[in-house]
Formats: C-alpha cells, structure tokens, sequence
C-alpha cells in the first residue's frame, strides 16, 4: 500500500513532463531591450519536437532532474492525503513523507544555491579555454556558497531555538532565510519582465500585435489579455 503513492506520483510526473510540459514551451521566445519599448525578439521553440530537444539538451539535464525529483515529491504528498482522505489508507506512510520532503528540498536548495551564485559569482571571460575554466570555477563556487548559506541558516536556527522561540516560527524564519535568494532572483526577473508584458498584453487586448506576438491575436488570446489587464 505504502508504494502506490510512488506509482501514481511517478506515472503522473512522466505523462505531465512527457505531453504537458513541452506543450507550454512550444513557441518559447526570449526577447531583449534595445530600446524604450523596443524589444529584440527570438524564437527559440516552434514545436513541440524543439522543446523536447532543448529540454533533453545537455545544459538543461540538470535542471529537468531536479525539477522531476521536486515535481515527484509533491505528488507524492498528493497522492497519500488523497489515499488518506478517501480512505484507502489508514493514514500516512512516515516513509514516503520523508522521501517526498526530500524530493522537494533537495531542489529548493540547488535552486537557492544556484540563484544565490548567479547574483555574486561572475563569469571570468569569453574566450572558449577561459569560458571552460569558468564554468569549472563557477561549479565549485556555486557548491561552496550553498553549504555555507544552508550553515548559515543553521546558525539563524540555534540562535533563534536559544532564545526559546516556538519551533514552528523558528523554522518559518529559517526557511524564509534558506530560499530568499531564489526569491529575490525570481523577483527580479519578474520585476524586470513586468512592464515588457504589460505593454504587449494590453496591444494583445486591442487586437493589436505586440513584439512579443508578431501576428493577430485571436479572440481567445484577447479574451485573456483582456483578464490579465
């Protein structure tokens, strides 16, 4: 019994990773600023096929294990309250529980780490032996800076148990700590996005094409810019 929530979780995961996924990133673009409301606009996925491709390229493997581990873990915690609360089982399996946390802090902290070291750690150069030597050195850096923030974290976390705070508000605190760097990271770059989107979405909503959407929109696609504006 204890090993239907993993089936379930894994089956899940691959069909969302394998038809869902690849369906969203179909018509990826990216776009930089070249002026006041003037945008330099790639595509970089037309079809399903390309995004399958750039997900299974080599520089993206990492991150799609990780994200597969913390997917599967949050299923997995789905599945077991669902076999709970429908009666199928008799309550939690503490096994499966402390493998689906794993799942999901294991990449919380690579995610945290990783931001952290986009923000302080620079690129060396931009020839082709200097970029390789970069990475290698960017590597390391980026493993050094996670265990000494998660110390960092830890120490947050004696200080604050000595001082008799509630365990629940201690591990708030520190868990807040632990991935503000993600957090500020992803704000940044929604923040930096914002006004971009904004505008193309409100030319979108006038049935105008934007430059992030070189064509007319559809009603469906006015429909939403409309609700987002």
């Amino acid at each position: 019994m204890a090993l239907i929530p993993f089936f379930f979780a894994a089956t899940t995961a691959y069909l969302f990773w394998n038809s869902v996924v690849p369906r969203q990133l179909r018509g990826l673009q990216v776009a930089f600023q070249t002026g006041d409301k003037r945008y330099e606009v790639h595509n970089v996925t037309k079809s399903v096929d390309d995004a399958r491709n750039l997900l299974q390229s080599k520089g993206m493997r990492f991150g799609v294990t990780t994200y597969l581990f913390a997917l599967t873990g949050v299923l997995i915690l789905v599945f077991e309250f669902l076999m709970t609360k429908y009666e199928f089982s008799n309550g939690y399996h503490a096994p499966s529980i402390i493998i689906a946390l794993l799942f999901i802090a294991i990449p919380a902290i690579i995610s945290s780490g990783s931001s952290l070291g986009a923000q302080v750690v620079k690129p060396l150069g931009d020839g082709k032996a200097t970029l390789q030597n970069s990475d290698i050195w960017r590597n390391y850096s980026y493993v050094v800076l996670t265990i000494a923030w998660m110390i960092f974290v830890a120490i947050i976390a004696v200080l604050l148990s000595s001082q008799n705070i509630a365990s629940p508000r201690v591990f708030s605190i520190c868990a807040f700590v632990a991935f503000s760097p993600a957090i500020l990271a992803y704000g940044r770059v929604l923040g930096s996005s914002w006004q971009a989107l904004k505008q193309s979405s409100q030319k979108i909503a006038q049935g105008q094409a934007s430059p992030f959407h070189n064509h007319q929109p559809n009603a469906k696609q006015q429909a939403i810019a409309q609700i987002v504006n």
